[in-house]
């Protein structure tokens, strides 16, 4: 409200002996502003003679020549028209509504809500007038006033549905959804047909987990209006929520072919089609909404995801960057092309997006985990512990991070800490492969068999798919089953009492079936304790970098004693074609032999350096280390082994 116009056209009123207009004025200033000292003056100085109302003498064909100027665009000429009928009938508060309007059509919303206001003065109840201020004062942003106006139009009309409708609006955007989903019942009650407020309840019983309810909404919003787009839309995405995949993408298709250049629904449809398998398709609607917005942040983000998956990393890192540029503060797009970047190989490139999207979002539980993993990759295990507990802070159900925390566990030597994490994991997600699988090694290592046999009776994945995890997980099923089986048909190879002396055995999965047999070393019994580092090969010890192998065996030495006997087994040389020595020789075209004899080198210098403090009896055996498979009491002595001296 502009407090020094209001004066003036006051004083313009009074001036010209409009003293019914210039009072409303100066009484509707100190409405608002009751401490104006120059509006009392001048309220005081008007004669106290009134201007008799004279509404009779305005005839409804002036109202409706003013009406018929506003509806044919004719704003201004209304507006002057209106000018002078205000003056000559300052009472009549029809007129000022019409000017409300008519300045609310000009986007004039200051002045429409003065106009509307001096209706409201001459005349309180003034549904129209009320329902229109309300409008304007929503358009200006002015909230809370709205909601109070809306409220007063109720008031007077309790049967109004528009304004019911849109005091659940503006309730709506202010988070109040209960009190929304009320206003758009009682819209419906008295306007059974309101499409608007069926669709809008719809949305509203979706944001508070309605589901159910919420198609009901939409359906109904259908039946009265098929060929709604923004209906089909909504109900799309609660179908989605639903998991209701195929009929997701109908009500998405449907949309699309009433509304062509929907990029939204283009963008959720890709989505839809990317969870139902249909990449191809997906990539295509994603590529549509791109053509129509090119700066479409949420549709370069998704066309990034299916890139990543499909191993097309270069390109999804072009789309993320793409949508970080059109929207620099997308938490989720940093988080993926930090885990693109990891995919690459590039740890240190992945920290940093992960830190932006922390930055923008500290409470991206996410994010902390995907750190996590990158940190744990560089080798800053202890950073690495700390981001998945903040991660699992953030999300106690959070069972990747659960397992990872273990994993990181596991490399520092913390084994009942890594399984405790492990059981987490494995009670938020009973079916967790990759958990079952790391029980089921300790469980064996344990000689706990009651419960290596539960772990191998849950359900894991099946190798079908043959992707990285399932080439972990399937043949450690299967040899942990062949090993459980084993050992209760051939008890005579495995220990009955606990007090046999220790012979440690540190290798990869080759060691497994040794664990807990007995042996015979030099003429003295054994019992083998295996100490397993899944994935561990020579080359992994020889190489001078650091890495988490050799973490592990640092931390299973400060488990073993001093001066204990010692066996490894780990794999001298990788022979498969796809990975080990020979793709390395294949990739950098060095000689074969030298490599294999420098890597035999390196290793006995690691074990040297590294080992040998810890005892003085180290043995170097060749893979797979021999099994109890014979008839007889198996002796080390019978198997050619290397002993450090």
């Amino acid at each position: 409200m502009n407090v020094d116009r209001i004066l003036t056209r006051a004083k313009a009123h009074a001036k010209k002996g409009e003293l019914n207009k210039a009072r409303a004025l100066y009484t509707l200033l100190l409405q608002t502003f009751p401490e104006n000292q120059q509006a009392k003056i001048e309220l005081k100085k008007l004669p106290n003679k009134v201007i008799p109302n004279t509404i009779s003498d305005l005839t409804q064909t002036q109202i409706d020549s003013v009406v018929a100027l506003y509806h044919a665009g004719k704003t201004d000429q209304a507006l002057e028209a209106l000018e002078t009928l205000t003056t000559k009938f300052p009472t009549v508060a029809i007129l000022f509504n019409i000017q409300g309007v008519c300045y609310a059509d000009r986007q004039q919303f200051d002045a429409a809500v003065q106009s509307y206001q001096q209706a409201l003065q001459i005349q309180p109840d003034y549904t129209e007038a009320q329902y229109n201020l309300s409008v304007a004062f929503n358009n200006i942003g002015q909230l809370d006033k709205a909601i109070v106006s809306y409220k007063k139009t109720l008031k007077i009309k309790p049967n109004y549905p528009e304004a019911h409708y849109n005091l659940g609006v503006i309730l709506n955007t202010q988070g109040q959804l209960s009190a929304a989903i009320s206003c758009y019942r009682h819209a419906i009650k008295f306007k059974p047909n309101y499409t608007k407020a069926h669709n809008n309840l719809g949305i509203a019983l979706k944001d508070t987990g309605q589901l159910k309810a919420s198609v009901k909404s939409y359906q109904q919003a259908l039946k009265l209006q098929p060929n709604d787009p923004e209906t089909l839309y909504n109900l799309g995405n609660v179908f989605h929520n639903l998991d209701q995949v195929a009929a997701a993408i109908t009500h998405y298709e449907r949309a699309l072919e009433i509304s062509p250049d929907y990029i939204e629904v283009s963008n959720n449809l890709g989505i839809a089609l990317k969870e139902a398998g249909h990449l191809k398709k997906a990539i295509k609607h994603y590529e549509d909404a791109l053509k129509i917005k090119p700066d479409y942040a949420e549709a370069h983000y998704n066309l990034g995801v299916i890139l990543q998956e499909t191993s097309q990393l270069k390109e999804a890192v072009n789309h993320y960057e793409q949508a970080l540029k059109i929207k620099p503060h997308y938490a989720e797009a940093y988080n993926n092309l930090g885990m693109t970047f990891q995919d690459c190989g590039q740890s240190d490139t992945a920290i940093n997006n992960y830190k932006n999207a922390i930055s923008i979002n500290p409470n991206y539980a996410e994010a902390h985990n995907n750190l996590g993993v990158s940190l744990h990759e560089t080798h800053q295990s202890v950073i690495a512990i700390t981001s998945y507990h903040k991660a699992i802070q953030l999300k106690p159900d959070y069972a990747e991070a659960h397992y990872n925390l273990g994993i990181a566990f596991k490399e520092r030597g913390q084994l009942n800490d890594a399984i405790n994490s492990f059981q987490q994991a494995l009670k938020i997600k009973p079916t967790y492969a990759e958990a079952l699988i790391h029980l089921s090694i300790y469980s064996w290592l344990d000689d706990d068999l009651s419960r290596l046999s539960d772990y191998l009776g849950t359900t894991m994945h099946s190798a079908q798919n043959k992707n990285q995890k399932d080439k972990f997980i399937e043949p450690y099923k299967l040899l942990l089953s062949n090993l459980l089986h084993y050992r209760k048909t051939h008890q005579e190879y495995y220990f009955s009492e606990k007090k046999l002396p220790l012979l440690y055995v540190i290798g990869e999965s080759h060691c497994l079936p040794a664990a807990n047999t007995v042996v015979a070393l030099k003429g003295k019994t054994y019992r083998i304790q295996s100490k397993v580092i899944i994935g561990c090969k020579m080359w992994h010890l020889a190489n001078n970098q650091i890495n988490g192998y050799k973490k592990q065996i640092e931390a299973i030495l400060t488990t073993i004693p001093n001066n204990a006997k010692i066996v490894l087994t780990f794999g001298e040389i990788d022979c498969r074609l796809n990975e080990g020595i020979i793709k390395f020789h294949q990739q950098t075209n060095n000689n074969l032999t030298q490599s294999i004899q420098s890597l035999s080198h390196d290793y006995i210098r690691y074990v040297t350096e590294t080992l040998k403090p810890h005892s003085k009896s180290i043995i170097i055996s060749g893979i797979p280390l021999p099994s109890p498979c014979r008839q007889k009491l198996l002796s080390i002595t019978e198997v050619q082994l290397l002993t450090t001296t």
